[in-house]
């Protein structure tokens, strides 16, 4: 039997109208993921439903307003506040190659060994989304937490491909005990 996998892409985070609109706030960096053309799934208390957009309108900041083909008026929509909406990680991969050569998703990212002057630093363990940039938390081979913003000048991915990233980050940021 297949696991289906899949990606966030929105927190909803109310209500807008009363014809059941919602608010959502958008995680992926490709908001036309809500188009339509795919169906989201909402996680609803640990179990994913299956919707389809209708309609979507980015606002500003990372907000947009959807309404779902089966939604049902206001109740069902404030039902659904503090959710958080997914696409199936084969319908992204089908959308690779919309995608510039150099875009990837977080889960090409997560996992990938971390070298730093050619040498073994450690893994990334996760993306934090931060205000001006993501993060990556790389676990060192010692097993300490490293955050280091995910900018060209300090993080290489040319090596993603083979699972590999390296970084320079500037002087002072990693503090390494010897």
């Amino acid at each position: 039997m297949s696991t289906v996998e899949y990606l966030r892409i929105g927190k909803i985070t109310g209500t807008h109208g009363l014809e059941g609109r919602l608010k959502v706030y958008i995680i992926t960096d490709d908001p036309r993921r809500f188009n339509g053309t795919i169906p989201v799934y909402v996680n609803i208390r640990g179990n994913k439903k299956k919707f389809h957009v209708d309609e979507f309108i980015p606002t500003k900041h990372r907000i947009g307003i959807l309404r779902f083909r089966e939604m049902q008026g206001k109740e069902m929509a404030q039902s659904l506040t503090g959710c958080e909406v997914f696409i199936d990680v084969q319908d992204a991969e089908n959308s690779r190659e919309n995608l510039d050569s150099d875009t990837f998703f977080y889960y090409d990212i997560i996992g990938c060994r971390v070298y730093l002057n050619g040498n073994n630093f450690g893994v990334v363990h996760e993306i934090v989304e931060a205000a001006s940039n993501d993060v990556l938390v790389i676990i060192s081979e010692d097993g300490r937490e490293y955050m280091i913003p995910f900018v060209e000048n300090m993080v290489d991915t040319a090596n993603i491909r083979q699972s590999r990233i390296d970084i320079s980050p500037v002087e002072g940021l990693l503090e390494i005990q010897e």
